[in-house]
């Protein structure tokens, strides 16, 4: 009891900035993943969201990953299983138009792994961002293979299911739980 008090206490503290001495690390979670102002696309997403019968995905997660999107620009998403793929695909393209959505993660500035894989060595020359959005049913062994194989990066848990982890050499390796 008394661990999870202070763990929690220490994602509220993290969730608002709180003891995040990078720059970077701090701006992704204030703006990017505690961000509550609407963004351009919300109303389609949850339009969509309506039709959308087959993902397991909240809107509000849906609306996360677009924000992460958003946020990096990629190129080349890829996304990995089918469970969620309609959800995430409407996520990528309402952020950019002009990525193209692969299914495998070797080329990829992205990568949506829904289920649990072999993802490969990370890229140690480049960024690469990797979103695993459901850690409770799928890709949990995947996330921490490959959190143990990135010599540099941040990895952002929420603690409800979600991991955000972002491999580029400009980053030390550090791990951030946060409410998002």
């Amino acid at each position: 009891m008394h661990f999870s008090l202070i763990r929690s206490y220490k994602r509220w503290r993290h969730g608002r900035g709180f003891g995040v001495h990078s720059p970077f690390a701090y701006e992704f979670i204030t703006l990017t993943l505690r961000e509550r102002l609407p963004y351009y696309a919300y109303e389609r997403i949850d339009a969509a969201c309506r039709n959308l019968s087959d993902t397991t995905l909240r809107p509000d997660k849906i609306k996360l990953i677009f924000r992460v999107v958003a946020k990096f620009s990629p190129s080349t998403v890829a996304i990995i299983g089918e469970s969620n793929s309609k959800a995430e695909r409407l996520a990528v393209k309402s952020a950019r138009q002009s990525a193209s959505i692969v299914g495998e993660p070797d080329d990829a500035d992205m990568v949506i792994v829904n289920d649990d894989c072999c993802l490969g060595e990370p890229s140690s020359d480049g960024q690469r961002v990797y979103i695993f959005p459901d850690m409770r049913r799928r890709s949990a062994t995947t996330c921490e293979t490959l959190w143990s194989r990135v010599s540099h990066g941040i990895r952002f848990d929420n603690g409800r299911a979600m991991t955000i982890i972002i491999a580029s050499p400009r980053f030390p390796r550090q791990r951030f739980d946060v409410w998002f």
